[in-house]
Parts: structure tokens; sequence; C-alpha cells
């Protein structure tokens, strides 16, 4: 697995798609491109990329993936279904606060701010979303980001981030369960609860799906069991928790 970080301006992206390119379809293996952009050149450029190593390769079983998609231009969403790219998306950061409000809305202007984080935009252009933390530069918590995709606000009462670009919670928790054990080619073992499958799952306080999506990030978590050993207890006020037969 290769893992890139591309930040560059737009006059590079011809050199940057080549050398990327030749190298992805050289080695052949699966590329996670991470991208910190204010301008949807940066998201094209690896699309691109994906593309010139497609048309060289016979393989039909590509999982790359672009992460930090901030802004993606409207016309390569449906891309990244056509290329089979995964959208790896930190929706954590969905949300209408000081960074976005100061530092790109009146930067990045009106008509591109339309597509801040457009996690609704790419799923009904028929991509593949992951979620992800990009950990430790902002919380591993899912839960904080599962309400944020939801509300696309950052807290009760607070003006939303685009909520026409808001998922169902259903889609957020798949993004961190099944797609994210397919995007590592585990989706036959793990991501889900089925028979054959590793039992691998969390005990929460709560269920999920009965709640306000504001109430999502104060979920916690009772215990955790990998392939059903127990490895995870909260340390207090949990139930007693065995491990599985």
């Amino acid at each position: 697995r290769i893992v890139r970080r591309a930040d560059f301006r737009e006059s590079q992206q011809p050199h940057i798609v080549q050398s990327v390119g030749r190298e992805h379809h050289r080695i052949g293996l699966e590329c996670c491109t991470l991208l910190a952009a204010k301008a949807p050149a940066p998201a094209r450029a690896a699309l691109d990329a994906f593309a010139y190593s497609r048309a060289r390769s016979a393989s039909a079983d590509n999982r790359d993936q672009i992460a930090h998609l901030e802004l993606v231009d409207r016309a390569d969403f449906a891309r990244f279904k056509a290329l089979g790219v995964i959208a790896n998306l930190q929706l954590l950061w969905a949300q209408r606060d000081d960074y976005i409000v100061k530092s790109t809305l009146p930067y990045i202007g009106a008509e591109r701010s339309r597509y801040l984080y457009a996690a609704r935009s790419l799923r009904d252009a028929g991509a593949l979303i992951v979620g992800g933390s990009d950990w430790n530069v902002s919380s591993f918590n899912a839960f904080d980001a599962m309400g944020h995709a939801v509300t696309r606000a950052g807290g009760r009462g607070q003006e939303p981030l685009l909520p026409e670009q808001s998922i169902p919670l259903q889609e957020v928790v798949d993004a961190y369960t099944i797609h994210a054990a397919y995007a590592l080619r585990q989706e036959r073992t793990t991501g889900s609860l089925e028979p054959g499958k590793r039992a691998d799952f969390i005990l929460l306080d709560r269920d999920i799906f009965a709640i306000e999506p504001f109430e999502l990030q104060h979920t916690q978590v009772l215990a955790t069991y990998l392939d059903g050993r127990e490895v995870y207890v909260a340390p207090s006020g949990a139930p007693t928790v065995q491990p599985l037969r």
C-alpha cells in the first residue's frame, strides 16, 4: 500500500499525475492519496493518476482511496464510481466552525463552498464512502464524526454546514464498518455480523438508532470483542460481559 500526500499547485498537476500513475501501475499496489486541499485540483489530479493506471492494468479489483476530500469538483463526483476509487471522508470536520467560517468560506468563494465535504453528492453519484479520523490531528472517536455526518453541525442549536450534504446514520455506520473492511480487503471476514465471519463487535451504552443525532457524541463503548474474545471492558459502570463460547 502506497501512501502519498499531495499538496501542490495546479501548475504542478501534469508532472505529479504522470509520476504517481506510472509508479502505481509499475508496482501494482493500491494507493491511499491524502489530500488537504482548498481547491478541487488535487482530487482531480489523483483521479487522473488512477485513470492512467487503470488504462494500463488488467486488474478489475483495485481498491484505491482518496482521503481528506474537503473539496471535489462536481464534475468529478461520478469518476469515483467509474474508476472504483473509494472516497475516504473525515466528516468530523463537516461543521461550521471557525476554521470553515473564517479561513475557508471567504477563501474558496460561494460556488465552491457548495461542495465542502460533499458526502451526499458523492454518495448519490455512486461513490463508496469510508469513514476515517485523521488521528492524531483530530479525534478518532467515530461517534463524534457520525454525529457531524448526519447533522452537519457541531452541536444542537448551531448553524449546520450544507445540511443538504447530510447522509443517513445507517450509511455512516456502514462507512466505518463494512465499507472500511472492503477497503482493507477484509469484507469476507469482518465488517458485519454474519455467519462465517469473525465475531468482531462492540457493546454500546445506548441504541444509536433510537436517539437524536446530536446525542451520538455521548455514546460510550462498554466492551469490545475481537473474534469472539473480550479484549476491552469499560473501567467503570460497565456490566459484566462474558466471552462468547
